[in-house]
């Protein structure tokens, strides 16, 4: 089959950004237009990627035939089974579309020579792949609402006053209001939970613009999952409300919940270690060892390098 080669743009961020570009092929070329019978693919033939690390695939969406469930994009594991890597990833129109890298799809990626992608009723002209952020977590600034005094409780939803919220039925909710606290100084709120959650849970934040209208944010959270970052509305002028709803009966445990000055992907970075450098600690000489750009190198290299998700410094 015929490659073909992209430039991908790999970013760091540390007091400055840094931009390093690192070569990878896909196989076979793009443009790749999947029909609906699930029979094609492409390999992104990119290894050493990290936690948070990003695949940005540039897409749109193909008239269907009789598909009822929309134009996506399905990232596979390219071992034998090709088993999925998360969810599908609609593609309602035109556009740039993210699939993030936890710690087990970098594991099945790395092990077996990079990202399968397929699709439906969807056409891919590129593909980027994007380096995890490194911040500095002591720049960030937080408001942390108590978990175990939620004052808002909503459709017979209960705190327990550990923070655990019991949902006896859908659209319930648990939250604070906010309508008198400055938050000028924040861009983002982070819902954390202490246990994977069993059902879909929706935090959200509500808002008005300056007309009146609804300036709304939300996030699923779905079962299994522990975290969400939403991004402040730039359209806000008032907020009033920060809240826990959610899909369906059962309950969730908070961890914490708290705005923050970073973006929405920065916070959830901080808050998941991502992009956190472990300052005077020493590598293994007994795993794999990366650079920012996803370069495999040795115990000699100077500089920012990742093993086994985490970041350090070698002097």
């Amino acid at each position: 089959m015929k490659k073909f080669t992209l430039i991908l743009t790999a970013a760091l961020l540390l007091t400055s950004s840094a931009f390093a570009q690192v070569d990878v092929t896909t196989d076979p070329a793009l443009p790749i237009t999947f029909d609906e019978s699930w029979g094609s693919s492409f390999l992104v033939e990119k290894t050493g990627v990290k936690t948070g690390d990003k695949f940005i695939f540039t897409a749109e969406p193909v008239t269907a035939v009789s598909w009822k469930y929309g134009s996506q994009i399905l990232p596979k594991s390219n071992n034998a089974g090709w088993s999925n890597l998360g969810t599908s990833i609609s593609v309602p129109t035109s556009g740039d579309y993210v699939f993030t890298v936890t710690a087990a799809y970098s594991d099945s990626i790395n092990s077996f020579g990079g990202l399968r992608v397929q699709g439906v009723d969807a056409k891919l002209t590129a593909v980027k792949y994007q380096t995890a952020t490194v911040i500095d977590p002591n720049t960030e600034q937080t408001h942390v609402f108590d978990v175990t005094k939620t004052d808002q409780l909503w459709s017979n939803a209960t705190n327990d006053g550990t923070g655990t919220i019991t949902f006896s039925g859908a659209w319930a909710g648990a939250g604070w209001w906010i309508q008198s606290l400055d938050i000028s100084a924040y861009k983002s709120v982070v819902f954390e939970l202490s246990e994977a959650s069993t059902i879909n849970l929706l935090p959200q934040i509500f808002a008005k613009d300056a007309d009146g209208k609804d300036a709304n944010v939300s996030k699923t959270i779905n079962a299994g999952e522990t975290i969400a970052a939403l991004a402040l509305s730039s359209s806000a002028a008032t907020y009033s409300t920060i809240m826990m709803q959610n899909f369906a009966a059962g309950t969730c445990k908070l961890k914490k919940v708290y705005l923050s000055s970073l973006s929405a992907d920065d916070a959830l970075s901080v808050a998941t270690g991502i992009g956190k450098i472990n300052m005077g600690k020493s590598i293994s000489a007994d795993a794999y060892i990366y650079n920012i750009a996803g370069q495999n190198v040795d115990t000699g290299y100077k500089g920012i390098v990742i093993q086994n998700g985490k970041k350090f410094i070698q002097k």
